[in-house]
């Protein structure tokens, strides 16, 4: 093996390397003097403004930044003060953050410096370009801000029905009687119960759609659809909040069909929280002009109030998660900032755009939905009218398998006062034997169950004499298509989240009827 060659051209060995670096690199002798500046160096002083008198090779960079000290630049005085230290052996190195000073430059940058081999008393200046790493520090800074803002608003709206639920609970204790006032009471109460309880279901579900949109996991069951009906269906949705307000609709459609291809659900969300973002934030008597034409061959949805508006600073970050204003705070009636953007992260799914306009606090608000319109051919092709849904059997044996004592006792009361014969039981051993001797033909199991869990229960049923007939319906606090995937493998027919609506048990019953 031949012995290597000894570098020839040292100094020119050395400049390349030197401009290779992306560091900005200078070398100064004892006396401050530039003595070797590499090109990255001499192209960031010529971009930011830096004469080449002061910043080339010959300058005595300690007189720049005395004169930058002079005129009360902290981070002069701070270099002026390292570089002087080293150049007099007191310290080996150094290291200062500082921003870049110069007209139309957002930069960071880390200073470096140390002492030198080059020759006695030399000194080795670098500067990095730090602006990605403060860029991301911000932004932390920004999440960590929101995400203090949002649990501090989750607690406030959480506490809110919280409230009136515990109130009412001890007002129905102390009703004693079966008079008329006492009635009365216990029926006020229970409404106030009912509607609190479904604004803390609202929350939680905008919470798991939150979870939904950052994994990727929503599912789109499109189909066509006329606007005008799914206008119609969110705005029957958002007619409490409507009329808490007392505000006044107009809505005004295009006289011919917007037929578009989407999924109902999805699309009466969004049209849903748009409205009721409107009446939420619209003072009491307000006017709320909702309007559906078409524009070429895209439908357009607005919503117009005059309301308290959005701020310009606000406006471009309305539709990021768990925004608010701090004026929409002061004046909103509910809600933890993330309805717009599950509204923008639904239209855009169905390849479509939103858009929010304000002129101002005070102002009013204005949010703008753009779909793409379906075929005019294939839109002929929409359904109309619905199924009528038969009602549940005057007696049917309904099981439920919670290891949650309080949650499968009022989910049997529940079935029992819509005319079932239902059972609770509180583990899957305990349903199974239940299986054997009640024979249910619709059974609810928790999936989250201690020991033999919802799945496994499941997979036993099926195994059991009649329990192929059974109809498995699957009670979840998870939503992920993960957990509806292995239900289904478990052998269940149904998959819901936790609470599960009383609509949605009604056709429960009745679809079985039907099936049976």
């Amino acid at each position: 093996m031949k012995a290597p060659k000894p570098l020839r051209g040292n100094e020119e060995f050395i400049r390349g390397v030197l401009n290779s670096l992306p560091q900005e690199i200078a070398v100064l002798d004892e006396a401050g003097v530039l003595i070797a500046v590499n090109e990255p160096w001499e192209r960031f002083a010529r971009e930011n403004g830096g004469a080449p008198d002061v910043v080339s090779v010959g300058a005595n960079y300690l007189n720049v930044c005395r004169n930058s000290a002079k005129t009360g630049d902290i981070h002069a005085c701070e270099a002026l003060e390292g570089i002087e230290s080293l150049l007099a052996g007191a310290r080996d190195e150094f290291m200062m953050e500082y921003p870049c000073d110069a007209p139309d430059c957002e930069r960071w940058f880390v200073m470096h410096g140390s002492r030198s081999a080059f020759g006695r008393g030399s000194v080795i200046l670098s500067h990095t370009d730090i602006t990605p790493q403060k860029k991301a520090e911000e932004a932390l800074r920004q999440n960590n801000r929101r995400k203090d803002e949002f649990l501090a608003t989750l607690a406030h709206e959480l506490r809110n029905p919280l409230a009136p639920i515990q109130n009412g609970v001890h007002v129905l204790r102390r009703l004693d009687g079966d008079d008329p006032a006492s009635r009365d009471r216990a029926r006020r109460a229970l409404t106030i119960v009912d509607r609190q309880v479904a604004h803390l279901v609202r929350l939680v579900d905008d919470l798991l759609e939150v979870s939904r949109i950052t994994t990727g996991k929503i599912e789109l069951r499109k189909q066509h659809l006329d606007l005008a009906a799914v206008i119609q269906q969110a705005l029957e949705m958002s007619e409490p909040s409507i009329k808490a307000g007392k505000h006044k609709i107009s809505l005004v459609l295009d006289h011919e069909p917007l037929i578009v291809d989407g999924d109902p659900v999805r699309l009466t969300q969004v049209f849903a929280n748009l409205f009721n973002n409107a009446a939420k934030y619209t003072p009491p008597k307000g006017q709320i002009e909702i309007s559906a034409k078409r524009e070429g061959d895209q439908a357009l949805v607005s919503v117009r109030d005059n309301g308290i508006g959005v701020s310009a600073d606000m406006l471009p970050r309305i539709f990021d998660l768990f925004t608010q204003s701090p004026h929409s705070l002061v004046n909103a009636k509910g809600g933890i900032g993330v309805g717009l953007s599950l509204a923008r992260k639904i239209v855009e799914m169905h390849g479509g755009q939103v858009e929010g306009r304000s002129n101002g606090v005070g102002h009013g608000s204005e949010f703008v939905v753009r779909l793409p319109l379906a075929d005019r051919q294939l839109a002929r092709e929409t359904t109309e009218g619905e199924t009528t849904v038969a009602p549940p059997p005057a007696l049917r044996r309904v099981l439920i398998v919670d290891d949650d004592r309080d949650l499968a006792d009022i989910l049997a009361m529940l079935f029992q006062a819509l005319g079932c014969d239902a059972r609770a039981v509180y583990s899957g051993a305990a349903g199974l034997a239940a299986v054997a001797e009640f024979k249910p033909q619709m059974a609810f199991l928790d999936i989250g169950m201690l020991g033999m869990d919802g799945c496994e229960t499941a997979r036993k049923i099926r195994k059991l004499p009649g329990g192929k007939n059974i109809v498995l319906i699957a009670l979840s606090g998870w939503s992920e298509m993960d957990d509806r995937r292995r239900a289904m493998e478990a052998g269940f027919d149904h998959h819901f989240v936790k609470p599960i609506g009383i609509d949605v048990l009604k056709k429960l019953l009745a679809s079985a009827l039907v099936s049976a």
